[in-house]
């Protein structure tokens, strides 16, 4: 989806590799995708659409807390 947008391939290989090791989930990926869409969409250059959102969500993401022993 992220190539289809026009984001060079190097930065959403990095940026969905980036998601896995986070743990983002799918519906944030989903919310991702679409508000990245829509920032292309009204003009906004696909680089810096993805990065910027990507680090709103990497930061959120964090790995699931582990359980208590």
């Amino acid at each position: 989806d992220l190539v289809g947008q026009k984001v060079p391939i190097p930065t959403a290989t990095n940026l969905v590799l980036q998601f896995a090791r986070s743990g983002v989930k799918d519906s944030d990926l989903a919310l991702f995708q679409r508000n990245v869409r829509s920032d292309v969409d009204q003009g906004a250059d696909p680089t810096v659409a993805a990065t910027t959102r990507a680090r709103g969500l990497v930061a959120r993401g964090g790995p699931p807390p582990k359980p208590s022993e």
